[in-house]
């Protein structure tokens, strides 16, 4: 046992992802403690108009979200595998065009935001605290960024801990704001200024690690030829449109719930959904983060390599996550009445049937990066497309016969179930031995 621990820990990607798991572990506690605290301090109708402006922006958001962050992960780490400084430059000189762009766009949007609520729920506050929200995510560009560079070059720990260390100041400073009575305006308030506050630490930090492994500097990103923009902009669309589709779930079911339902139901199916996302939390988001750069890499020693590896990391991922998912359906039942109060009690059967179902969610922990790599993420796209549109329409008609939580987890199952078909697709056919040999 101890010659397999010690042949494991050997391992650099092991040893990466057991970072990223402890920083998860802490992310976790810390993403559980704001729960508790802001559904606690708000109440549950208040916290329930929070939920609402998070779905608001999560959906509306994707008409300015071109995808630049998920597609600058995946160019980024495939030029610095090749050691080509130009190349590294070109990509983070298209991320930081294409996010002025948005962001611009993202200004309009925020803008437009009480007019639009108003119209849906005949709520302008809704729309006031959105357009918070949305300068947040003009503002998180910057780390986006700067963790995908620190991923790239496997500064894992120093990842981890910047990372967990803001979100522990956010949860800090809000809880006092909230305490103080500044009321949920204070959640967004808070996180902006700590972003403000942070940009000076990540650019001195980015010119240290530029000297260690060779990155381009400031001055070269700002003379980058502008002709590499159109080489990353197709496919950086095509990532972000799968990006996009994928960030719907479950943000497009809260907002058709919240057109016929109450605050406070939706409320309740937040924290049911936040709930059973944290087996996937705990290993899937980490392993799937490695997998981005790590099967970029691992590409180059060949295809009979790149498919080894994924087998052996869908295997893993499927085991863990599956005792993980176990462990929650027992803590669970006791975990919500305690922590956040009786009147969250009605989260918990939503939560178990959310918890089996996601456990599906495993199946599909090399999707994004492969499809990535072999320039296919259109396949992810239309196969995301085709769950959203057939579980929101699930949604949509179950809301109409039954109640809003029957018809949410029902919704939930047919969503998991259809995005089984990107699975089948690339081990069935784009990694299948015969197509290898043929080739």
């Amino acid at each position: 046992m101890r010659k397999i621990l010690r042949y494991l820990l050997s391992i650099p990607f092991v040893r990466d992802v057991l970072t990223l798991q402890t920083g998860g572990f802490i992310g976790i506690g810390i993403n559980l403690l704001t729960s508790i605290v802001y559904a606690r301090l708000l109440g549950l109708d208040r916290y329930g108009i929070y939920a609402i402006v998070l779905a608001f922006t999560g959906t509306i958001g994707i008409v300015v979200n071109w995808g630049q962050g998920a597609s600058m992960t995946t160019f980024f780490a495939e030029e610095y595998g090749k050691k080509h400084r130009e190349g590294m430059a070109n990509v983070l000189a298209y991320f930081w065009s294409l996010t002025f762009i948005t962001g611009i766009l993202t200004l309009v949007l925020a803008w437009l935001s009480p007019l639009i609520t108003g119209h849906m729920y005949g709520n302008t506050e809704i729309g006031k605290l959105a357009q918070l929200s949305f300068i947040m995510l003009i503002l998180n560009a910057v780390p986006t960024c700067f963790f995908a560079i620190l991923q790239t070059v496997r500064e894992i720990r120093l990842l981890t801990i910047l990372d967990q260390a803001t979100s522990a100041l956010h949860l800090g400073f809000s809880s006092f704001l909230l305490f103080s009575g500044y009321g949920i305006a204070s959640i967004f308030l808070s996180k902006i200024v700590l972003l403000l506050l942070s940009f000076p630490i990540f650019l001195i930090i980015y010119k240290k690690i530029a000297r260690q492994y060779e990155l381009p500097h400031i001055g070269e990103v700002l003379r980058a030829r502008m002709k590499a923009f159109n080489v990353y902009l197709l496919q950086g669309l095509w990532i972000g449109l799968d990006k996009n589709i994928g960030n719907l779930y479950p943000n497009v079911f809260f907002v058709v719930m919240s057109t016929v339902t109450t605050p406070a139901t939706i409320g309740i199916a937040r924290i049911a959904f936040q709930l059973s996302a944290m087996p996937r939390m705990f290993l899937l988001s980490q392993v799937n983060q490695l997998a981005v750069t790590v099967l970029a890499t691992v590409s180059a020693r060949g295809i009979p390599v790149l498919r080894q590896t994924c087998v052996k990391l869908l295997k893993h991922a499927l085991f863990f996550h599956a005792l993980l998912s176990f462990a929650a359906l027992i803590a669970t039942p006791i975990a919500i009445p305690l922590l956040f109060g009786q009147e969250y009690a009605a989260a918990v059967p939503m939560s178990l049937w959310l918890i089996l179902i996601t456990i599906m969610s495993a199946l599909n922990v090399n999707n994004t990066p492969l499809l990535r790599l072999f320039r296919q993420t259109y396949v992810s796209t239309i196969g995301s497309a085709m769950s959203i549109l057939l579980s929101t329409g699930t949604l949509s008609l179950l809301l109409k016969t039954m109640g809003a939580s029957t018809a949410l987890i029902a919704a939930t199952f047919v969503y998991f179930v259809v995005n089984q078909a990107i699975s089948a697709y690339i081990y069935g056919i784009l990694l299948h031995p015969k197509r290898f040999r043929v080739s």
